[in-house]
């Protein structure tokens, strides 16, 4: 009971105290000591609102740095994609001129053709030399069969067919050993003779009389005079000529005008059905 009553006049005092401390607030007796009280907390007060605010700035500087983070790597994903998209056009891009010019080319010499994929390459040395052969992807049930010359896109012999399986054939190129042509070399001389591949590196061209003039530069193409090779495909350039005084023949050395190391799509000539 005595401790009801103590709760009770605590409660009634503080209620006292509270009510003239307003009054006093609100009458101006308590300015004063306010003031001072004022004067005397104003360190802490500044103290601890640089410390909230310091606070506060850390958390939106990390916050802000996540977000940053955050968009960064959402940038470099978005711009591997561009450039992921970009390659992807520029091979379409690609793709689709070569099948153009391979177009324009048997267009425009009223040639028939076979479109091949280069499936592998194969180069293997023996003997000192190299052998240099593809594998397309197309065969016996293409229409294709051995002998018949392989050219790029822009026309230029790159080899001839020396296997050919219901599905693949193999293509010897023109630097291979096994790739013989019948051709012809455009100068004043006529000169025609038989292009194979040398060490795997290179064209020769054998048995030109000496007393035919030949000249670095001039043009080595199809001679015409088989049966599966049509005529005046370019084959390449006479980049050497070895003449020696003590033999009946010369030989010229040929440069391919194609590049040999690069090919992924292919076409086979088809000649008229009268040459088969």
């Amino acid at each position: 009971m005595k401790q009801g009553w103590l709760k009770n006049k605590r409660l009634t005092t503080s209620a006292v105290i509270f009510g003239l401390l307003i009054f006093f607030h609100w009458t101006g007796l308590l300015s004063p000591i306010e003031s001072l009280l004022s004067r005397l907390l104003a360190p802490m007060a500044v103290t601890f609102h640089n410390l909230g605010a310091g606070i506060n700035k850390t958390y939106k500087q990390a916050s802000g740095s996540q977000d940053w983070e955050t968009q960064l790597a959402q940038k470099d994903e978005a711009n591997a994609n561009l450039l992921k998209d970009n390659a992807r056009l520029h091979e379409v891009e690609a793709e689709n001129k070569i099948l153009r010019d391979y177009l324009k080319f048997f267009t425009d010499n009223k040639l028939d053709y076979q479109m091949a994929s280069v499936v592998s390459r194969e180069v293997v040395s023996q003997n000192a030399s190299q052998r240099n052969k593809l594998i397309i992807d197309k065969g016996f049930k293409d229409g294709l069969r051995e002998n018949l010359v392989v050219v790029n896109n822009l026309g230029l012999v790159v080899g001839r067919l020396t296997k050919v399986k219901e599905n693949l054939a193999e293509v010897s190129l023109l630097v291979d050993q096994s790739c013989r042509l019948a051709v012809s070399i455009q100068s004043e001389a006529g000169v025609a003779g038989i292009a194979e591949g040398e060490s795997g590196l290179t064209i020769k061209v054998g048995f030109i009389p000496q007393t035919k003039n030949i000249s670095v530069g001039e043009l080595v193409v199809t001679a015409g005079l088989e049966n599966d090779v049509p005529a005046d495909l370019v084959i390449g350039r006479v980049s050497q000529i070895d003449k020696a005084s003590n033999e009946l023949w010369q030989q010229a050395v040929v440069e391919p005008a194609a590049d040999l190391d690069n090919l992924k799509v292919v076409a086979v000539v088809i000649p008229p059905p009268h040459n088969w």
